[in-house]
């Protein structure tokens, strides 16, 4: 579309008005607002995407501080303990920034499965309700871009999942280990 525009822009230039025929460059013209507008769009929905993965993304941070700081609370007299046979911090750390992490990857199978049956459920009613042909194919497109890519974006979601379990676990038992250290 970028390119489109480009060539375009390059073919308006007076040099070329005996070779163009000026009705389709009229009408190429149009096609070329168009464009422009489909690329203003898609900035915009790439900058709200990315608002919405950071917001997303400090929820769940929010979430399994939360849920690790609980756990924390629940296995005070076991960190005591640990930390009077002289256990150091980041043994102590290990076992919750794991369960962080397990809680992060289980939160994304179950978003995977209920994404791919809600997608599934809107795929089948869609078909019955559109009649548009090149709607239709649009929507064909979306989902073989998405088929075609799951491996990729799964791979970059275990990462992140992994990411923000460990961090959200380190974050909260670094804060409980400083709060109530006996050797500090």
């Amino acid at each position: 579309v970028a390119d489109n525009n480009a060539i375009l822009t390059y073919l308006e230039q007076p040099q070329f008005s005996r070779l163009i025929n000026q009705e389709k460059l009229l009408r190429d013209q149009e096609q070329k607002t168009r464009n422009e507008r489909v690329l203003d769009i898609t900035r915009f929905l790439e900058q709200v995407g990315f608002w919405l993965i950071l917001l997303f993304s400090l929820v769940a941070v929010l979430i399994l501080f939360n849920s690790i700081s609980l756990a924390i609370h629940a296995h005070q007299k076991e960190i005591a303990v640990m930390q009077l046979v002289g256990a150091r911090h980041r043994f102590i750390a290990g076992g919750f920034m794991f369960e962080g992490m397990a809680i992060a990857l289980l939160a994304l199978v179950l978003s995977v499965i209920l994404s791919q049956a809600v997608l599934s459920l809107l795929a089948k009613n869609l078909l019955a309700v559109i009649e548009n042909e090149s709607l239709l194919a649009g929507l064909n497109a979306i989902l073989y871009h998405f088929e075609d890519r799951l491996w990729f974006t799964l791979i970059w979601q275990v990462l992140g999942a992994l990411l923000v379990g460990a961090a959200s676990s380190w974050l909260a038992i670094q804060l409980y280990l400083k709060k109530h250290s006996s050797f500090s």
